[in-house]
């Protein structure tokens, strides 16, 4: 029976929906631990991510970070279930303290600048790091999910993984970088097709048409969700093992100029997230019905866009 490998030294204290370990010498493994809900990001969530990954960051002795998830699917997202309970929240606790309510638009648009707060789902969005991060994909990778996984440097999936960024089908945008990183990999048309339909791709589309994953891992569609966690992660801590043969410093160096380089990518991310035309979005009617649609399981009924000026 093979030995339970050891949890890194002195890593932050967080809850039982992200664990910790260290399956190799200088790699760090992450894996999303909200199964039931499909890994799906909460505010906690989040800040123990952020926590994590900056801990990781001044920890000298991890050189390479390897991110999974548990269950079914790598990450569903953004929580919406928790999204939708929070103008509630607000209300009460207006009504307790006899302020005025807020009104839900408020609270959308205030989630947009908590988001950018946090840096993208606790920080892996912002691809920031000089530290090579790999993902390890198997089931679904979809919304935030799916953000995640394009700015990661080295992404696994299994043949049976799936991918979607259906923000459009709830009012929503993709607003951690999956936009411009999604074009600049697989190019404006390829990128139109799955960010304007948000239809679900699958792992091998990904790998051949859309050139988002590294490789592809072979596993029987009816191989239970911990056997395929296993295969993908064992093709990820091959890689893993690869990039910590090297020299750190060389390694660390290179990520940088590598980071450097996209920076004009990197730049049209917080653009896109902060702009005048997400602020409406995040502020009007239709993202409340996308959600509100989303939580009854029917299909949304669209109130018409405000008129966004553009230059023609």
């Amino acid at each position: 029976m093979p030995r339970t490998p050891p949890p890194p030294r002195d890593p932050p204290k967080v809850g039982p929906h992200l664990l910790l370990s260290q399956p190799i010498p200088h790699v760090l493994h992450l894996t999303l631990n909200r199964p039931q809900a499909m890994n799906s990001m909460t505010d906690s969530l989040e800040k123990d991510l952020r926590a994590t990954l900056k801990w990781f960051e001044a920890n000298t002795s991890l050189w390479v970070l390897v991110l999974s998830g548990s269950g079914k699917a790598f990450c569903a997202g953004q929580d919406l279930k928790e999204w939708l309970e929070k103008p509630k929240l607000s209300a009460q606790r207006s009504r307790a303290t006899g302020n005025v309510p807020l009104q839900h638009e408020k609270d959308n648009a205030a989630m947009l600048h908590r988001m950018k707060d946090l840096g993208g789902f606790g920080g892996l969005s912002t691809r920031k790091s000089n530290k090579p991060m790999i993902v390890a994909v198997d089931g679904l990778a979809m919304g935030g999910g799916m953000e995640i996984v394009v700015n990661m440097d080295i992404v696994v999936a299994t043949s049976r993984a799936r991918f979607s960024l259906p923000e459009v089908c709830r009012s929503v945008v993709a607003a951690q970088g999956g936009i411009p990183r999604l074009m600049s990999i697989a190019g404006p048309q390829l990128a139109a097709e799955m960010l304007l339909t948000g239809r679900i791709i699958s792992a091998q589309e990904g790998y051949e048409r859309f050139g988002f994953i590294n490789a592809l891992v072979d596993v029987d569609k009816a191989a239970t969700p911990e056997d395929g966690q296993a295969c993908a992660l064992e093709k990820a801590l091959e890689y893993a093992q690869l990039i910590v043969d090297n020299s750190p410093e060389a390694v660390q160096v290179t990520k940088r100029a590598m980071r450097l380089a996209r920076d004009g990518v990197d730049e049209s991310v917080y653009k896109s997230a902060g702009g005048i035309a997400s602020r409406a979005l995040y502020a009007g009617k239709n993202i409340s019905e996308g959600l509100t649609a989303f939580k009854e399981k029917r299909k949304p009924r669209w109130f018409d866009p405000p008129a966004i000026k553009s230059k023609l």
